[in-house]
């Protein structure tokens, strides 16, 4: 195993693949992350469910595009 491979060890089991898959497609967003799907849900049942339209302040969807321009920045 390379040094390079070595960070990426063990992280299979964190994405959503079919048994036998070796996905290396690299013009997609690539294999669902568990987290993702976990986080995705709760998102609709708790801010957008049970917060509607509160979930702007609540949850602080107004700041979502300063925090996430900030990450890539």
């Amino acid at each position: 195993m390379t040094d390079i491979a070595v960070p990426f060890v063990n992280k299979k089991d964190q994405f959503e693949l079919p048994v036998g898959i070796i996905y290396l497609d690299g013009n997609s967003l690539g294999p669902l992350p568990i987290r993702s799907r976990k986080r995705i849900a709760q998102v609709v049942s708790d801010e957008w469910g049970a917060m509607l339209i509160g979930g702007w302040n609540k949850a602080d969807w107004i700041g979502l595009p300063r925090r996430t321009g900030d990450a890539i920045g």
